[in-house]
């Protein structure tokens, strides 16, 4: 079969690079057609420019067959663009330099779909051995072609186009903490959690609240308020950047110590059971303790 990465090649600094745009790589590559028409749709001119014209990037790039499975609308421009762009970097990132796990800053900072404080959204990668993995929702998407390297940057090829991520309300809501999700209401902070621009929530179980003893129809709304005011951090911590022993100051004033044992990430004596998920605004962790305040007795509230 013919393959456009065998076209136009020459050497820089040793390493074999084509003369091809990341768009002309695209458009020669069967398996990207979609892609194509998406860039060259009536709206999308500041994408197909941008990736045409001479810089730095890396383009994660869906297939065919990941569009048709992600069933874009093309007349939603505004969501397209923040969405592709959360498959693009603003450097050129191999996949040997990739780590275990990392959460590198794209170029989607759309304000109706990224809040982190003018920041991009960020991708959580995870590299195995040779295999490459992007995780959004409870999707896995995979690199399965990596290294293309073009004359303004790198592509690599995934099988899935990877979503923006929602609120931090419905991402707890879709993940079954029913609880906490309750609770957030009752207390009126929603909106807090939602539109505070770049933070981070350690959000408990349903288990966690029963073990604390709130039940949530009982409990004064200042009570919740201070007790979910101590779960959540104004800015982000992804479990990379946590170091044994550091401590943060809640929202609530509260102080909580992070850990690291035996590779598990501890806060306070919660330990946190689903790592990174990536919200709107920030970044959530799932833990199984409820963090009460300090010399807190949920009981005599």
């Amino acid at each position: 079969m013919f393959s456009p990465f065998l076209l136009c090649f020459y050497l820089v600094n040793g390493i074999l690079v084509q003369s091809l745009t990341i768009v002309e790589t695209a458009q020669a590559t069967p398996s990207l057609s979609t892609l194509v028409t998406v860039l060259t749709t009536p709206g999308y001119e500041p994408l197909l420019d941008a990736l045409s014209n001479p810089g730095t990037f890396t383009v994660f790039a869906p297939n065919n067959d990941a569009f048709a499975k992600a069933g874009l609308d093309l007349n939603d421009v505004e969501k397209n663009t923040a969405t592709i762009l959360m498959h693009v970097l603003g450097s050129v990132v191999m996949a040997g330099d990739l780590v275990a796990v990392q959460f590198p800053e794209t170029l989607s900072v759309g304000p109706r779909y990224v809040n982190l404080a003018g920041a991009g959204q960020r991708l959580f990668i995870e590299k195995e051995r040779d295999n490459v993995y992007i995780y959004y929702s409870n999707v896995r998407a995979q690199v399965v072609l990596a290294d293309v390297v073009c004359s303004n940057g790198v592509v690599h090829v995934i099988d899935e186009v990877i979503m923006l991520p929602p609120v931090i309300s419905k991402s707890i809501l879709y993940s079954g903490l029913n609880t906490l999700s309750r609770a957030i209401t009752k207390a009126g902070l929603g909106n807090l959690v939602d539109t505070t621009a770049g933070i981070t929530i350690f959000a408990p179980s349903d288990t966690a609240f029963r073990l604390a003893g709130i039940v949530v129809d009982d409990t004064p709304v200042e009570t919740l308020v201070a007790v979910l005011s101590n779960h959540v951090v104004t800015t982000n911590l992804y479990t990379p950047d946590i170091v044994d022993g550091a401590t943060v100051t809640s929202l609530g004033g509260g102080t909580l110590t992070l850990r690291i044992d035996a590779g598990r990430v501890y806060v306070n004596n919660a330990q946190v059971r689903v790592a990174n998920v990536l919200v709107r605004n920030g970044v959530a962790h799932f833990i199984d303790q409820v963090l009460l305040p300090s010399r807190f007795n949920v009981t005599t509230q």
